[in-house]
């Protein structure tokens, strides 16, 4: 990004003050959301971290008297130069290149200072070269990085070209840093000498040496900071990345395990710090930029998914190192991140010590940048509760967000109440699901009732989010109290405000609502509306990505053919049907291959099942027994296996129809082999709706016998039907018996 882009996309002058700069960005934040606009959001945190690198840059140079370089000396040259003729080169020029390339190429020369010294040395050479020569020199060295310092320092001498205002144009962070390797003095004090210089390589061997840590190679990383500490140390302008750097040092001498050289290393940053007057008790305003600069390494560990118990570590080292207790917001926010830290390892004891020790020091603070964490820990405390099953600390902890917050909220107090009223109105609809969970219905539909009126007409996208799921949640509600209208109500309301919207939390909501209300208006006999409800959900949702929406659709869908299955409608409800097998089989035709969804799309597997179930059913009442064999011999080849429990039930059902479709053809071999079939799958089943279709697929089995004239077999399929198991149902024990009067043992 160029360097004054990053003014324009937070929407300020260039400045110095940093307050403005985390205010403006503050201020973006709530327009780019990560989720919804993630191009613009990457672009604005870039644009955030460029202009703190430039106030930085900028304020040190106020300080030491040092004038801000309107044009860059490289743009100067390239003015002077970029019109000029080509000119022949001289023959000493000629020779000066002819000799450089030669020692460059050569590995054993290239590394000797004596080699540099004979060449550049030569009392032929004048600084007429310098002219003619500067940018192919210069090209050539860059490329044989690194390089003794005799070659730059005779360079130098030759050319003029290494000096303060000139190396921080014509060298990159990672040339730079390559030839501090073989730089000696003379590098060395220029870095130290120009402060912008200093601090821009100083940052890039501090953002090297973290890089190092994430790559877990700790050794590298060491090395760099000790080359900060070495550099920069007893440089007054330095004094605080002097302490970042000993201090992420320490953290990496810990990971070697060896508590001698873990003692040196503290023992060396307690002395640096004292040095930058750093210690506790002094000026906690330089303190705590550097807290808040190692917090903001935290921060970018923990977006970065590294080892959590690294991040806990990191934090326990911060507070020890800054005591940033003596600044609220820093401790509040570590004390947040090692909760959450904690909950990314799964410990949830821990986690609640940490929050319990942040509301203990903080809950009834009055400073809005703290009440931000308090909101979060006390919402993420009744989280834990209720996946421990403690409902009531749950609700204690939910009740004490809202009564918390909520007052302040209504006044709109406070400079975070937009990320407190995100808690609020959380912890609003998760108390709302505790109490409904618990048939305290009334104090649900009262409190979702109270969250959509202070945060229904809510811009903000992740209150919005909430709000949706509430009055879904409130739809259920509804439901449950067979209070149909009013949850049909609430249904229409999430369609009407969200159907646009492009959240997928917010998509899911709505996709529940046109399905749920699809549901309402059969339960109301307006099948129409029903239908009209799914096909909407499908057609909305259908090439989603999001596994979730995608079983809400293939819900919608089943709805739908049983709804034409109840007007009697046989071709809409098997076209319901196909649509859903060939959208989850990822083809436009009845497929011929089972579908192989991830572990979370298993319930859309059952609901191809019952479709397919569903459809042999409609095939038999259309007098369509061949699109039923075909539906139901695909189902025995995707679903036979499955250790689903429903998904075999709707598998025997199948089968026993799939029978019966092989039966109206007359094609009773055909049949018999599924009866058999089926047994061999199902018949160790101790389930007791399988043993009943098992019973119907015997009876199949037993008029398959009597029409081919094999009347033992067919007894033989009677009695099992009748007697053989007892966990068969009355119906078709009753059914067996039935056909045995009517004399059909007697014919053989």
């Amino acid at each position: 990004m160029h360097k004054m882009k990053c003014w324009e996309v937070l929407g300020i002058e260039p400045t110095g003050n940093i307050r403005l700069i985390k205010q403006a960005y503050a201020s973006k934040l709530k327009v780019f959301h990560p989720e919804e606009d993630p191009d613009e959001f990457s672009k604005l945190q870039e644009a955030y971290r460029q202009a703190l690198s430039q106030a930085e840059t900028a304020a040190v140079r106020e300080v030491y008297g040092e004038p801000v370089r309107q044009l860059f000396w490289q743009q100067l040259r390239q003015a002077r130069w970029a019109d000029a003729p080509s000119l022949p080169r001289e023959p000493a020029a000629g020779r000066f290149m002819e000799l450089l390339t030669s020692l460059c190429a050569d590995a054993a020369r290239r590394s000797d200072p004596g080699e540099w010294q004979r060449l550049l040395k030569g009392e032929e050479w004048s600084l007429s070269l310098a002219p003619e020569l500067h940018d192919e020199v210069l090209r050539l060295l860059k490329e044989q990085l690194p390089l003794p310092y005799e070659a730059w320092t005779g360079c130098n001498e030759l050319f003029a070209w290494i000096e303060p205002d000139k190396l921080d144009e014509l060298f990159d962070n990672d040339e730079l840093i390559a030839m501090l390797e073989y730089g000696g003095n003379w590098l060395s004090s220029r870095v130290r000498g120009d402060v912008p210089l200093g601090v821009r390589v100083c940052d890039a061997l501090l953002s090297r040496g973290r890089q190092y840590t994430a790559m877990r190679n700790t050794k590298k990383a060491i090395a760099c900071y000790d080359r900060i500490v070495a550099l920069f140390g007893e440089v007054d302008a330095f004094r605080y990345k002097v302490v970042q750097a000993a201090a992420d040092r320490l953290l990496c001498v810990k990971k070697l395990g060896d508590p001698d050289r873990e003692g040196e290393a503290r023992e060396e940053l307690w002395q640096i710090m004292c040095r930058a007057e750093l210690r506790p008790g002094s000026d906690w305003r330089a303190r705590m930029s550097v807290a808040e600069d190692w917090l903001a390494y935290i921060l970018g560990m923990r977006d970065a998914e590294a080892d959590p118990a690294e991040i806990i570590s990191l934090c326990d080292e911060l507070l020890a190192l800054f005591d940033a207790a003596e600044n609220p917001v820093i401790l509040a926010r570590v004390l947040f991140n090692k909760g959450v830290c904690y909950h990314l390892r799964g410990d949830d004891e821990r986690e609640a010590v940490a929050y319990d020790e942040l509301l203990r020091r903080f809950e009834n603070t009055k400073y809005p940048d703290v009440q931000l964490y308090v909101a979060r820990a006390l919402y993420n405390r009744g989280c834990i509760d209720e996946r421990k099953g403690d409902e009531q600390e749950a609700i204690e902890f939910y009740t004490r967000v809202i009564d918390r917050f909520l007052e302040s909220i209504k006044q709109g107090l406070g400079s975070k109440e937009q990320g407190i009223a995100e808690m609020v109105v959380d912890a609003m609809g998760n108390l709302s699901v505790l109490y409904a969970s618990l048939g305290r219905m009334e104090e649900a539909i009262a409190l979702n009732e109270q969250a959509i009126e202070w945060f229904g007409k809510s811009e903000h996208t992740e209150i919005r989010a909430t709000v949706s799921s509430i009055i879904v949640n409130q739809g259920r509600n509804y439901t449950e109290l067979e209070k149909t209208e009013q949850a049909l109500a609430a249904y229409n309301q999430v369609i009407d405000k969200f159907l646009k919207s492009k959240h997928e939390t917010i998509r899911l909501n709505v996709a529940w609502a046109l399905r749920n209300k699809a549901l309402c208006c059969a339960d109301l006999d307006r099948l129409e509306e029903a239908i009209a409800a799914g096909s909407q959900a499908a057609e909305q949702f259908e090439n989603s990505k999001d596994g979730q929406i995608l079983w809400v659709v293939s819900l919608a869908l089943g709805t739908m053919a049983t709804h034409y299955e109840k007007l009697e409608r046989w071709g809409e409800a098997i076209a319901a049907c196909d649509r859903l097998i060939n959208k989850f089989a990822g083809t436009d035709r009845l497929p011929t291959a089972p579908p192989s969804p991830d572990d979370e799309e298993e319930d859309i597997l059952l609901e191809v099942a019952r479709a397919m179930c569903n459809k042999s059913l409609y095939c038999d009442k259309a007098k369509q027994p061949e699109a039923g064999i075909a539906v139901g011999n695909l189902a025995i080849e995707w679903f036979i296996e499955s250790d689903n429990e429903q998904i075999r039930k709707l598998v025997i059902l199948t089968m026993e129809r799939l029978a019966g479709h092989y039966i109206v053809l007359s094609q009773w071999q055909e049949a018999i082999a599924v009866c058999k079939q089926a047994e061999s799958w199902f018949g160790d089943s101790d389930n007791e709706e399988i043993r009943a279709f098992l019973a119907d697929i015997w009876l199949r089995q037993g008029d398959c016998y009597y029409e081919v004239g094999w009347y033992k077999d067919a007894d033989a399929a009677y009695n099992k039907a009748s007697k053989g198991h007892r966990r068969a149902t009355a119906h078709y024990v009753k059914e067996a018996w039935r056909m045995v009067k009517e004399g059909w043992r007697s014919l053989w």
